[in-house]
């Protein structure tokens, strides 16, 4: 009912004959009293919560339209001074005053006009947690890739995306520019090294498709740097030559040949089905596309660029966004899959990742069917390993096994597992430490919560200064002004870094949540059945009953000898 005694309006409920639902019986929609336009309901947080969205949308969002707002859709009339606390708590959620990302990479690269004015040309971004999580614990394996923006502007999104321990994606760096060339992957590349650190010391390895100006960007920036090529699209421009299937076949099994002769005799099938394509694949380089030539370094046996794949894939309806927008929905993509990683990670027991531990299963099993032979070493360390199609030789000791995918994903293969069988030891303290459940930990830990909403990205609002354009006397315009991208003169960069505070961001994360005890099983007890005597010759006659009788009679058969009897 009302508040107000003169007014009819009410409703009434009850609760079904099942008593399961509510359902209302009766309905007077007429309120015949004055209405009220304040709540005692719609406080600051409220307020706030509804002004998010708003924010987000429009940056400049004033608070004349958000008192506005609220007298449209929720007949409210509200105080000014709310109305202002709570528009600033809004702004506060979506920029975030304070500095949660300090050491944080975010570049924008602006174009002089004849007027004065600047031009929007690209932008290149680097969270702090992202770059410290990669080096705390994933794998020294970077994918580069780029992808058109669907606007109709065009553009195209170059990202560096790896991998962490459980074989997940884990996004490093991403940039917006107008054309994917040689000059700007030159120019991504070399922010990218700089958050990263010297490539020769840190051991990082490339893996790419064959873009434009691409690999010529990756020889001039980090020279003699590891760099593998997509195996899918090597197949994808030898395909359009050569529609043989056994050739395709061929060709993969080449890729995947983790030992030198495998690789040799695959490539002498080639040769011997079509010498133009055997020299076709010939003229490239052999450590940038098969297993048997790979480096050791990033324990990760990929030949296909799959997690640039994943992540263009993850962010295709955002690719048809505004660039603001875009770089939203990409920083909150990061965000959300580290906390949903972080997550199951928290909730898994064990030295192994679950991927990881899966997969040692797997070939521990498979290892039943090789027989591990003692060479005859003090240590008791090397194996000649016996099985189909060839024997292998493996030392634990040094870790190596001649198949070479020990060395390759830094997980025990199926003749290192047989031999550790053979010696009663554990094929997880074989495995290397970037493969562990603690290496992912503190990848995850390092930017968790360092990848929240942060000040480094760029959005207009009127609480962000206006950066500064390096080398140039006019101030760059805020990100919401700055027209589309076009092409024109050399562009100039705007330093939107943030400088690193005396407080590490690296601080000992939180002890992760253990399972609670399990608590003791409630027993029901069942009641006893009760049993009661009932004679089956009830009610039977004599002669029923005396055939019955018979019946059960034990006949002895022949040469049967009765017990004897004990004497008391």
């Amino acid at each position: 009912m009302c508040q107000v005694e003169e007014c009819c309006w009410v409703v009434y409920a009850s609760r079904d004959h099942e008593d399961t639902c509510w359902q209302i019986k009766t309905f007077y929609d007429d309120h015949t009293c004055p209405r009220e336009n304040s709540n005692r309901a719609a406080n600051r947080a409220w307020l706030a919560s509804k002004l998010v969205k708003k924010v987000r949308k429009y940056p400049n969002f004033k608070q004349c339209e958000a008192a506005t707002y609220f007298r449209s859709k929720c007949d409210l009339i509200l105080h000014r001074n709310s109305l202002a606390r709570a528009l600033a708590d809004a702004r506060n959620i979506v920029y975030r005053d304070e500095k949660t990302n300090p050491g944080s990479t975010v570049k924008i690269g602006v174009t002089p006009l004849p007027d004065g004015q600047v031009m929007f040309d690209k932008i290149y971004i680097c969270l702090s947690g992202c770059k410290n999580g990669f080096k705390a614990g994933c794998r020294p394996l970077i994918g580069l890739d780029g992808a058109f923006l669907k606007t109709q502007i065009g553009g195209q999104i170059l990202s560096a995306v790896a991998q962490d321990a459980n074989h997940h994606i884990y996004v490093v760096a991403w940039a917006i520019v107008n054309i994917e060339n040689k000059e700007n992957w030159k120019w991504f590349l070399e922010l990218l090294h700089e958050d990263l650190g010297d490539y020769k010391a840190n051991g990082w390895c490339f893996i790419s498709d064959m873009q434009k100006g691409l690999i010529s960007a990756v020889e001039e920036v980090m020279p003699q740097v590891h760099h593998r090529f997509c195996v899918w699209h090597l197949w994808r421009n030898f395909n359009k030559q050569w529609k043989d299937l056994e050739l395709r076949r061929l060709l993969w099994d080449a890729a995947r040949s983790t030992t030198f002769q495998d690789f040799i005799g695959n490539m002498d099938k080639i040769k011997r089905v079509s010498e133009e394509a055997w020299t076709y694949l010939n003229k490239w380089p052999r450590h940038s596309w098969t297993k048997s030539q790979f480096s050791h370094r990033p324990k990760l046996d990929n030949i296909c660029n799959n997690a640039c794949e994943v992540f263009n894939a993850r962010i295709k309806e955002a690719r048809s966004k505004p660039i603001i927008t875009l770089l939203e929905e990409v920083r909150m993509f990061v965000m959300r899959s580290i906390a949903k990683n972080k997550i199951k990670l928290n909730n898994h027991i064990g030295k192994l990742p679950p991927v990881i531990q899966s997969r040692l299963e797997k070939v521990r099993k498979e290892s039943k069917n090789w027989v591990p032979i003692w060479t005859g070493d003090e240590a008791y360390e090397k194996f000649e390993v016996h099985g189909q199609p060839t024997n292998m030789v493996v030392d634990l000791g040094k870790r190596l096994c001649t198949c070479q995918l020990w060395m390759l994903t830094g997980i025990p293969c199926v003749h290192a597992c047989a031999a550790l069988a053979r010696v009663n030891k554990r094929p997880e303290d074989f495995c290397h430490p970037l493969k562990r459940a603690d290496e992912l930990a503190a990848a995850l830990a390092a930017a968790a919560a360092a990848v929240a909403a942060s000040k480094d990205k760029v959005a207009a609002t009127g609480s962000t200064p206006a950066p500064e354009a390096s080398n140039s006397t006019n101030p760059a315009t805020s990100a919401a002004d700055i027209p589309p991208p076009v092409s024109g003169p050399q562009a100039e960069e705007v330093e939107l870094s943030q400088p690193s505070y005396g407080r590490t961001q690296d601080e000992a994360p939180p002890p992760p949540a253990t399972r609670p005890p399990m608590l003791p099983t409630k027993w029901k007890t069942t009641p006893q059945p009760v049993t009661t005597s009932v004679d089956p010759m009830q009610g039977a006659s004599a002669a029923t009953s005396s055939r019955l009788a018979r019946f059960m009679k034990m006949v002895p058969t022949p040469q049967f000898k009765a017990p004897r009897k004990k004497n008391p």
